[in-house]
């Protein structure tokens, strides 16, 4: 067996690639109580490995205003650049006109929707403090069946 195809049987998979992606958490999800990772958010558009052991990621954005990009690339760059057999990092990513609650996978989109639950139920029973209202009056709005960024 020669050194490159060694070296070609240790690169880490597109699907390790995109669970080391899952560590890092999407800001906007943190900063709504329901942290998701990058890929179960549906931010990773593309993962490519060519056989030498370079990695691009294209990333999704949900936004383009989206102003968390370069920790999520720092991030990436980091946590990908660190796994077996990767010889170089590339991340780009999209203009943020195509993410949709669609992408986000189920398992997410089910303690997404039981967090808006939470704050609706909150808001009904009189238990919640002021900052709590707001976010369950403005809830509806981040439903699946309307057309919002989480």
């Amino acid at each position: 067996m020669t050194e490159m195809t060694a070296r070609s049987l240790a690169i880490a998979s597109e699907e390790d690639i995109r669970q080391i992606l899952d560590d890092i958490k999407d800001p906007c999800s943190v900063a709504t109580s329901v942290p998701m990772g990058l890929n179960e958010m549906g931010i990773i558009k593309s993962v490519c490995i060519d056989p030498a052991g370079h990695v691009d990621v294209e990333l999704r954005l949900t936004s383009p205003f989206c102003e968390m990009i370069s920790f999520m690339r720092n991030e990436a760059l980091a946590k990908i650049g660190g796994l077996p057999g990767v010889t170089g990092v590339s991340v780009s990513h999209d203009s943020g006109l195509d993410w949709d609650h669609d992408l986000i996978a189920p398992g997410a989109q089910a303690r997404r929707q039981q967090r808006l639950d939470m704050l609706r139920r909150l808001h009904v029973t009189g238990e919640a403090t002021p900052v709590v209202r707001r976010l369950a009056i403005d809830a509806p709005t981040l439903s699946p069946d309307h057309d919002q960024r989480v």
